[in-house]
């Protein structure tokens, strides 16, 4: 069982995240969406995937720092267009070199 970062709650990253918690990980998922996280922390069902509920100790944040503290690996699902900028802030977060990233930006 890992903690992770997870990075960007839309769709795909929900989805993602989902899965990654259904193995036992501690998720902690962020987005730069304010009322997105409201409403999946509220609900804890995306908007777009009604039926498909993400367990409820999975966490969401619009704080990056939150996001990463603890974290044994970071996965992203940001949009393609924001990877640089997210990326950008990570190094504001001083996040450990040595934590795998996974990339699954299209």
């Amino acid at each position: 069982i890992m903690k992770i970062a997870y990075l960007g709650a839309g769709a795909w990253g929900f989805c993602l995240a989902r899965l990654l918690a259904e193995k036992g990980h501690d998720i902690t998922s962020w987005s730069i969406e304010q009322s997105l996280v409201d409403t999946l922390n509220a609900t804890h069902v995306h908007p777009n995937l009604k039926g498909r509920p993400i367990k409820e100790q999975v966490r969401f944040t619009t704080n990056l720092q939150e996001a990463i503290d603890g974290a044994e690996m970071v996965v992203e699902s940001v949009t393609s267009a924001g990877l640089r900028p997210v990326c950008k802030q990570l190094l504001a977060c001083n996040m450990p070199a040595n934590i795998p990233f996974c990339l699954t930006s299209k």
